[in-house]
């Protein structure tokens, strides 16, 4: 894993074209463990107009419940969920896994890529390409920074 400087700052790089996109560096900036209801509690504070989703893959939402306060984290956000190939639970799987998780859960349907933070981080370090599986700017600031290098 990287410093949080240069997560953030290869986040910027990424979304610096975009202004539908803002890098909230909440989480960098707070002491001690970072849990997802701490940080959705927080957005609620500084933006209480908003609505909120949180996106996460299938097997994120399959560990939901052990996670630091499950249900107050279904009254902060909607959970976007991006399901593998097809694979979704039920109404009575998502409800035996949280009470009312069914009712925040929304199914999003896009374009498949498989890309692995694991698998990039393997590419680096093997000097081989990240091309069109980051922005060029992240790649060059990997490179020139000498990120993920054993």
């Amino acid at each position: 894993m990287s410093a949080a400087e240069h997560r953030c700052a290869m986040v910027r790089l990424a979304v610096q074209d975009n202004p539908a996109f803002e890098l909230c560096t909440l989480e960098v900036e707070r002491q001690g463990p970072s849990y997802s209801v701490d940080t959705f509690m927080a957005l609620r504070d500084n933006y209480s107009d908003a609505q909120f989703a949180f996106l996460l893959g299938l097997d994120s939402l399959r560990d939901v419940p052990n996670w630091r306060g499950p249900q107050r984290l279904l009254e902060l956000t909607s959970l976007a969920v991006a399901p593998r190939a097809g694979e979704r639970l039920t109404r009575a799987e998502l409800e035996r896994l949280l009470p009312g998780l069914s009712e925040r859960v929304v199914w999003v349907e896009m374009p498949r890529i498989d890309i692995s933070a694991t698998e990039l981080r393997r590419r680096v370090a093997e000097g081989r390409s990240l091309r069109y599986q980051v922005p060029v700017a992240v790649e060059g600031y990997i490179r020139e920074r000498g990120l993920y290098r054993r």
